[in-house]
This record gives C-alpha cells, sequence and structure tokens, in this order.
C-alpha cells in the first residue's frame, strides 16, 4: 500500500530543455562508445552533431555506467556540467557485433512482466518460449527498457502466454569491451564510408564547422589511438588544425612523478597534443579527464566570444575528488609544477577548489616558441590559420589583380582590427611582402600574403617581492 497523503502538494520538475551556450571555437570532437541500444542499434559510426542535451539522449541513450559507456561521459561533462554546445559525436559500438549471449533466464511474470537481471540486454535477436515453444514479439510480449535501463519483457491482453506461465528468455548484452583500438581509430572502408576518428574529416564538408578538440575518452590512453587522434588534428581536410587531448596511460604509475617517464617514453612531444594524467571523480564516478579539458576549453571560448586564447588552467573543474591510478595522490603545488614543467595537465584541489591545472602543451619544455608551448596561444593560433584559410578561399581563382588584391587585404585586416579592437589580440597585421612574391610565382597564380599577430601570454606566475623598510621607523618621532 502506498503513503498514505492528506493535503496539498506540488513536485517541481526538471526543465524540459536545459539551456546550453553556444561555442563557435574550440568545438569537441569525440569518438567512443554509447548505449544506443536504448534508443537506435543502427546510431555507429554516424557523425553526429549535438545541440542540447535532449537532442544527445535521443540519438544516443544514456547511461552512468560511465566505465563503460564514454559518450554518456560526456554528455554530463558538456550538457550537465559545463552546458556548452555543439559536440560532434561518434558512437563506434556496434550492438550486431560488440555483444555477449547472456546465461537464459527463466522468469516468473509479476504484474504481467520479466525484468531481466542483465544490464545491456539486448532486443535484437531475444527470444521469449513457454515450455520450449517460441512467442511472437508483438503478439505474445512487447519490450521496452525501464527506468533503470533494464529490459523488460511485457505480456498485453490477448497474448497466448498466460499470467501463471514461466518464460524462459533467451538474449544477449552488449559487450563495450569488445571494442577495439583499431575500430576507435577506424578509416575509410572500400566503399568509401568513413569510420572512428576518421569522422572529423567530415565536419567542415557537411557542417561548415570546423573542431578545435579531438577526444577519444578512455580509449586515447593507448598509443595507437593518441598518434591517431595526432595525426588527424594536425590534417584535417588536408588544411585545418586542432588540437588533440589525450589520457596518458596509469596503469603502471605507483607515484605522480611516473607521469614523466610515461609521456616521455610515449614521445608525446607535439605542440598539437594536450596530455592530462589523472582521472577526476564525481562522487564515486570516475571521468576521464580529457573530456572535462575538452569542455572547459570549450565554454571558455564561447564566454569570449568565440576567441579560443585563454587558458583552460586554473579554472574550475566540476568534480570532487581526482584519482591516479586509483589513489589519490593529495598533490601540493611543487608537485604539480612539477608536470606542468614536463606538458602535463592535472587537476588541483586549491583554496578556490578544484582547478584544471596545467597551462603547456605536451611540447613542453622541449619546444620554447611560446606560440607552441602555450595551451591559450597554441588554440589562437590554430583559430586565426583556419579561419584565415576558410575566409580567403572564396578568392581563390579570382584573376589577379591590385583590387583583387587590395579587396583581401582589407578584408583580413578589418577583421583583425576588430579583434585588436575587442581586446584579444595586442596586434594583427596582414600584409602582401613584395620578397616573399617573385615573379615567377606570381606567373603561376601563387600569391603569399603575411600574418602577423600577438595575443597576451598565459601569466603563468606571479612573484611579490617583499622588503622591510627600516628608514620609516624615523616615522616614530612624526
Amino acid at each position: 500500500m502506498g503513503q498514505y497523503k492528506h493535503g496539498s502538494f506540488a513536485r517541481e520538475l526538471p526543465t524540459a530543455l536545459t539551456s546550453v551556450v553556444t561555442s563557435t571555437a574550440n568545438i569537441t570532437f569525440v569518438v567512443g562508445t554509447a548505449p544506443v541500444h536504448l534508443v537506435d542499434e543502427t546510431n555507429v559510426n554516424r557523425l553526429c552533431r549535438l545541440n542540447n542535451l535532449d537532442e544527445a539522449v535521443a540519438q544516443f541513450g544514456d547511461d552512468d555506467n560511465f566505465a563503460d559507456f564514454s559518450l554518456s561521459a560526456a554528455i554530463y561533462a558538456f550538457f550537465r556540467a559545463y552546458k556548452v554546445a555543439p559536440v560532434y559525436f561518434v558512437n563506434v559500438l556496434d550492438p550486431s557485433k560488440h555483444k555477449t549471449a547472456a546465461t537464459p533466464e527463466t522468469g516468473v511474470q509479476v504484474n504481467n512482466q520479466v525484468v531481466l537481471s542483465k544490464s545491456g540486454a539486448l532486443k535484437t535477436g531475444l527470444k521469449v518460449e513457454v515450455v520450449a515453444v517460441e512467442k511472437l514479439l508483438g503478439k505474445d510480449y512487447t519490450l521496452e527498457y525501464n527506468t533503470d535501463n533494464k529490459l523488460v519483457v511485457k505480456v498485453p491482453s490477448g497474448s497466448t502466454i498466460k499470467p501463471a506461465d514461466t518464460l524462459t528468455i533467451t538474449y544477449s548484452c552488449v559487450d563495450p569491451s569488445k571494442v577495439t583500438a583499431k575500430e576507435i581509430i577506424g578509416g575509410i572502408d572500400k566503399d568509401g564510408n568513413y569510420t572512428g576518428i576518421e569522422l572529423a574529416q567530415k565536419i567542415n564538408p557537411k557542417f561548415k564547422e570546423l573542431p578545435g578538440s579531438l577526444i577519444a575518452p578512455g580509449y586515447s590512453q593507448d598509443l595507437t589511438v593518441t598518434l591517431a587522434l595526432l595525426a588527424t588534428a594536425k590534417s584535417i581536410n588536408v588544411k585545418f588544425r586542432a588540437n588533440a587531448i589525450v589520457d596518458l596511460d596509469t596503469s603502471k604509475m605507483t607515484t605522480y612523478a611516473d607521469a614523466v617517464e610515461t609521456k616521455s617514453k610515449a614521445g608525446l612531444t607535439d605542440p598539437q597534443l594536450n596530455v592530462c594524467v589523472g582521472d577526476l571523480l564525481v562522487g564515486d564516478v570516475k571521468f576521464k579527464q580529457s573530456i572535462f579539458l575538452a569542455a572547459v576549453k570549450q565554454r571558455l571560448a564561447a564566454d569570449n566570444d568565440g576567441v579560443p586564447n585563454l587558458s583552460p588552467s586554473n579554472k574550475p573543474y566540476y568534480i570532487t575528488g581526482y584519482q591516479i591510478n586509483g589513489k589519490s595522490p593529495d598533490l601540493d603545488e611543487s608537485q604539480a609544477q612539477y608536470l606542468n614543467g614536463n606538458g602535463i595537465i592535472l587537476a588541483l584541489n586549491t583554496d578556490n577548489g578544484w582547478r584544471c591545472w596545467g597551462n603547456r602543451t605536451a611540447c613542453f619544455p622541449g619546444i620554447t616558441d611560446v606560440k607552441d608551448f602555450d595551451i591559450a596561444v597554441r588554440d589562437c593560433g590554430n583559430w586565426l590559420m583556419n579561419s584565415c584559410i576558410k575566409a580567403t578561399q572564396i578568392n581563390i581563382d579570382e584573376q589577379l589583380s591590385r583590387p583583387v588584391i587590395l579587396r583581401l587585404t582589407n578584408k583580413i585586416q578589418g577583421w583583425l582590427d576588430g579583434l585588436v579592437g575587442q581586446g584579444y589580440l595586442i596586434s594583427g597585421r596582414f600584409t602582401i611582402p613584395k620578397d616573399k612574391n617573385p615573379l615567377t610565382e606570381l606567373a603561376l597564380g601563387n600569391i603569399v600574403f603575411v600574418l602577423e599577430w600577438c595575443t597576451g601570454v598565459t601569466v603563468s606566475s606571479v612573484t611579490t617581492e617583499f622588503a622591510f623598510n627600516v628608514y620609516d621607523l624615523n616615522k616614530v618621532f612624526g
């Protein structure tokens, strides 16, 4: 019997549509695994642009088993924690092949239904029998998932299954552990179909946008996946750039300092790489740090009018804990500084709460060119290059003439002047130097412009010098 109620009551429902902030830079591309069996088993290796939580859940399902379903973890970070869009998702988990047969269940009906005990039960291939007689789906029983994502066999009125009948149910469960690094990496098959990470190449042709960050949470600790992300980030549609955010393999680390050797042995020294170490905790739920770092960077750009020239370091991680190989390292700032000084990003519990900590790309300290090692400067450089390429694309195949050169120069210089005027750049100049444009190249229709730019570098440290002014002792005499 339900609880006795007497009186007037109210209940607040969650907002139907959770508002998000739209970003035009540092847009994230995520490859991983999703519980698509809950919504659409055919959503495999399909590039999807997601604008809000409802779209994400409708297309990819939602399950709090983030260890198995990395795209569910990304849904939480982007649409629930940081509320930023759009995000591009690709699921590689294929329920038709990434599955394992479950032990058949014999169930007694309760309220004309049987709830299967295993998580991830698949509708496809399920068989219901009564005394070895197979029953018909749609006529004798229906299938649906409950709020706990458990599959429920329901017996409708008019079924040949009687209330007292015991059901024998044979089925399979989706098995994310069968997804391989090779499937995450993907490629182009004989029919020209793109899969896995390779689908990042389809974002601009299909949606006229460019990704700023590529991630494969739960898989990028595999070096082959990291290298695939990096190769794609350095050559999107041949000429565009992004950054790859990856997680170090912590499985053999016994102390935080092991991260430096792990990164070094893997050869992760490219400016287009952001390297994370450790898992983030929200309660007792673990997240790969690459998910949160990508979400922070995208939200920063969204809040900065779409200009990605701010560092994610010292920005909030909405978490409750941090672990490296299952242990809380309790890092102090000197230990964190050691990792940061080797191009590794972590989470630090500061006086202001949990923060992303690290403003250097993977190339540091080996490369000391600020355009490469400062994360914010590198992101801004990528964005400026990509934007300039797209802006000048329309001028290809025009007749080389003075008016065309002036029109193109004025267009880009005006854009740069606007960025300077708004404070996003310190300076920006777009010129066509004569010494870079010899007649031999001009005759071929090849012209070279030079874009010089400067944005504020990231404040990496603040030092205050204190001095005791002994001479002010004289002030005691008035």
